[in-house]
């Protein structure tokens, strides 16, 4: 199984804001606060890491 693997970093520009779900949200805040990375990254990784993975069916 692939594992999404981060780290600190400095702080990217260029944002847009978007909706998630509050359960979404809550996952989130609980990730950012045990790594103490922002949401805004963890969002951003994890949607790279699945995009170069994503298979659509028909």
């Amino acid at each position: 199984m692939d594992m999404l693997v981060i780290s600190k970093s400095a702080s990217e520009c260029g944002y847009k804001q978007m909706m998630i779900r509050s359960d979404t949200h809550a996952v989130l805040s609980q990730i950012s606060k045990e790594t103490g990375i922002p949401m805004t990254k963890l969002v951003n990784e994890m949607v790279r890491f699945c995009a170069e993975r994503i298979e659509v069916e028909d």
